[in-house]
């Protein structure tokens, strides 16, 4: 059911329309529209917002966090397989880089790819039910927002959207905001290649032949 359907088929569609105001025309052919400052948003967009603003207040992704999870995993796996102890201090002083990078993104002021993810939850599609979340439609706004940033001004952007729940973006200079955005990207780009380092291949290698052939 797209919005203009539920508006009238719904018998609580009304009072949802009252609370919605129309953002923009996108180039994808799409209209947007978001919730107005004063209104809340409705199951189960509530909890998707909740869950990544909690993300955005430790400054990771779930991607993020899984990476470093998934590192630690493989490090505790050539901890326990090894038949050489002096292996075993530089595997954990392996470990102890990884949850130094975690509390170091805690600092992190601002995730670029959270603020678009953050976006594409408030802000509605002319074709999806305001009352219902759609994760397809949910990437596919995500990579819209995503290429609107890049082929143009993230400031902007958000400027136009709003920055629902995010006050203290709302009194950056465009510089600032720019200039975070763009750190942003390359811290992350950053932070992925050295988890990917930290682990060398000839030990992923290891742990695969070690598993298959249990």
């Amino acid at each position: 059911m797209n919005i203009k359907t539920f508006f009238k088929k719904s018998p609580v569609a009304n009072p949802i329309k009252d609370q919605l105001v129309f953002l923009f025309k996108g180039t994808d052919g799409h209209d947007y529209f978001s919730y107005k400052p004063d209104s809340d948003l409705h199951m189960p967009r509530l909890p998707e917002q909740m869950k990544l603003m909690e993300h955005m207040r430790i400054g990771m992704s779930e991607e993020d966090m899984f990476l470093i999870f998934d590192n630690i995993d493989t490090l505790n796996a050539a901890i326990l397989t090894t038949k050489n102890d002096k292996d075993k201090p530089s595997l954990h002083a392996n470990i102890g880089a990884h949850t130094t990078i975690g509390r170091g993104r805690m600092s992190n002021t601002l995730h670029h790819k959270l603020l678009l993810q953050m976006a594409a939850t408030w802000c509605i599609r002319n074709d999806e039910n305001p009352q219902e979340f759609s994760r397809e439609i949910h990437e596919q706004k995500v990579n819209f927002f995503d290429a609107e940033c890049r082929e143009g001004s993230a400031y902007a952007f958000f400027q136009l959207i709003g920055f629902r729940g995010l006050s203290r973006y709302m009194t950056m200079s465009g510089d600032e905001f720019s200039e975070l955005w763009t750190n942003s990207i390359l811290n992350l780009k950053t932070l992925h290649q050295t988890l990917e380092n930290l682990i060398p291949e000839r030990l992923r290698r290891s742990l695969s032949k070690t598993s298959a052939s249990r």
